[in-house]
């Protein structure tokens, strides 16, 4: 059976399986719902039952039309989807009336505009095949009790003035430029998001078009649908940088609100009025890379206070004067640590320790940079440590993601910034605005700063592996920045030795020549931890093809600040890290392990307490 015939058979069972149904579209349809079954589908997604339901459409017919602000709900009647003849006759004019008083007086609230186009999706749904007024007040209900459920329900709007405030500092974080533009004309996301986040972008899109991203919504699991609009809405607008930075500032307002209304001006989009269906994808698979390289904390704030809390008012001033996206401790540990295994390139994160110089020689997390907070009362060699710092965010074209990360003291460094959750240090808070002035992209602050960190990491398997005590590497140190694409895995060895401060020359290199020696196995990892001692010719022998390189080299050793002696050893290099083999004096096959460093997030790790980690 094909896909579809699988889809309808599904469909045909007494209890389909939103799972079943969900895993058939993304893996045999690429995730596209067949307009015939779209219906059916979304009844099946929204948990709404297929069966008629008279009492409900009765309920329905005798509403009786007297709420307050009765006549407003009249109007946006006529008012919806006006450009359709469908939409203009009076007996669908009554009906969306009546849909949405039933609606208002069954929640016990007051009408808001915005109801109404979210409702008109669903109107069109029951025309082919025709079905009950009940069915389509049921998907209605559904679809805003799970993508909307507060933003309708208060006079006071705090979901969606939390909305606006994370849509913010996503911005910030992807996009300072833009987002400073908009900040400094007074341009907030109340004056042109409103309606694309209140309505899920129903007001402003073509129907046909707005069922096909309802439908990724559907198909996402648990609160991933509303994030994702929120991740659509930040693609429109990084898509659009360029035509809202040359534009005049009082032309604004307009051209934000023609994003999608009126395209005619805008790069990415077409030239006819609204988004096609190619166009909106592409929107949507930019949404999907941002949401990818966005901190943990933005989906967490938007689930915890737009989706299942009514946030107060303490919340919400608490988020409008967040200085940045956080950076959870937990994220940050799992990064470190390589939780999943395997190289995030996106998600690349570099740590500056803003706390004072003798807390860092105290303890800091391996790999992290120390930016004095002593610096803010010198100018000069403050703007030499900044400038430092935005070198570190590497090259914008590549696929390799930097996140600077501020790891601030966990206490409040003025009453001014009392009111902001999981206090962190005014120091961070200043020198995150700095880098954010300067326009550098993906700055946040470690979520509670450096005590929570501790609290986090109390008592797990990464605990030894995450900190060391002593001298950190200075912001005004010389940095050697990630480059990407690299010209070679012999460029990534320099880069990555250089920043962990590990001084070695390559006689082969300095000769002329390419200093790549061999290729070895894959399992070099596995095997080379099992013994610090072992005989290299008679692995290679066994061993003779693989994904892993090694190279000749003279290790740096200082023995006095005038006078250095050199080591000779073998560098193996790996796709997660560089060992540092010894060729011992007794027999010129037999090497020893002598240190490690860890390719991901550039940081040194050392052989005894992290060896069985890697």
């Amino acid at each position: 059976m094909d896909a579809r015939s699988l889809l309808r058979a599904e469909l045909q069972q007494k209890r389909p399986s939103p799972h079943v149904i969900k895993k058939l579209l993304k893996q045999e349809l690429n995730g596209k719902i067949p307009s015939s079954m779209r219906l059916d589908i979304w009844q099946v997604l929204l948990g709404v039952e297929s069966k008629d339901r008279f009492l409900l459409d009765d309920s329905i017919r005798d509403t009786i039309e007297d709420m307050e602000n009765q006549r407003v709900i009249r109007v946006d009647a006529g008012r919806t989807r006006a450009d359709m003849p469908d939409f203009r006759s009076p007996e669908m004019q009554q009906l969306i009336s009546k849909l949405l008083t039933f609606y208002c007086k069954s929640k016990e609230i007051r009408y808001k505009q915005g109801l109404n186009e979210v409702l008109a999706p669903f109107i069109m749904l029951r025309r082919d095949p025709p079905v009950p007024d009940g069915t389509v007040y049921n998907l209605f209900y559904s679809f805003i009790e799970r993508y909307l459920p507060h933003l309708y329900v208060t006079e006071e709007f705090n979901s969606l003035q939390c909305s606006f405030s994370l849509l913010r500092l996503a911005l910030q974080y992807h996009d300072p430029e833009l987002s400073g533009m908009l900040d400094a004309n007074s341009i907030a996301p109340e004056l042109y998001a409103t309606p694309w986040i209140l309505t899920l972008l129903a007001r402003n899109v073509k129907l046909e078009v707005l069922f096909v991203l309802w439908d990724t919504y559907l198909l996402s699991d648990g609160d991933h649908g509303f994030q994702s609009h929120m991740f659509v809405i930040l693609a429109l607008l990084i898509s659009n940088r360029a035509v809202l930075l040359n534009s005049d500032p009082s032309d604004l307002p307009i051209v934000l609100c023609n994003l999608i209304n009126n395209s005619s001006t805008v790069d990415v989009l077409e030239t006819v009025s609204g988004f096609s269906e190619e166009t909106l994808l592409k929107i949507v698979d930019l949404g999907n890379h941002l949401e990818k390289i966005t901190p943990d904390s933005f989906k967490i704030a938007l689930s915890r206070y737009v989706l299942h809390q009514c946030p107060s008012e303490r919340t919400l001033e608490s988020l409008q004067v967040q200085p940045s996206l956080y950076m959870t401790c937990r994220q940050t540990i799992d990064l470190l640590t390589n939780k999943l295994g395997e190289r995030n390139e996106t998600f690349i994160l570099q740590l500056v320790d803003c706390r004072s110089k003798h807390l860092v020689e105290l303890q800091h997390i391996i790999g992290s940079i120390h930016l004095n907070p002593d610096l803010q009362d010198h100018p000069d060699p403050l703007q030499a440590a900044l400038d430092k710092l935005k070198t570190l965010g590497g090259d914008e074209s590549s696929s390799v993601k930097i996140h600077i990360v501020l790891i601030g003291e966990s206490s409040p460094g003025s009453s001014k910034y009392s009111s902001i959750p999981n206090i962190v240090s005014r120091d961070s808070i200043l020198f995150c605005y700095h880098l954010i002035q300067r326009g550098m992209k993906r700055v946040s602050i470690l979520e509670g700063g450096w005590d929570k960190f501790k609290a986090t990491s109390k008592g797990t398997k990464e605990e030894e592996l995450l900190f060391e005590s002593g001298d950190c590497m200075d912001a005004l140190f010389e940095i050697v920045p990630v480059k990407s694409p690299r010209s070679s895995t012999f460029d990534t060895i320099k880069d990555t030795l250089a920043v962990a401060k590990a001084k070695f020359r390559f006689p082969d290199e300095e000769a002329g020549k390419k200093p790549v020696m061999a290729s070895l196995s894959s399992t070099w990892n596995n095997w080379v931890h099992s013994s610090d001692i072992f005989d290299l010719e008679d692995w290679v022998s066994k061993h003779p093809s693989g994904s892993l390189t090694y190279f000749n080299a003279d290790r740096v050793i200082k023995l006095s600040e005038d006078s250095t002696t050199m080591q000779e050893c073998i560098l193996v290099i790996s796709p997660v890290d560089i060992t540092v083999l010894q060729v011992m004096a007794t027999h010129a096959n037999r090497v020893k392990v002598l240190d490690k460093f860890v390719l991901k997030d550039l940081v040194k790790v050392s052989t005894p307490h992290s060896q069985s980690y890697l």
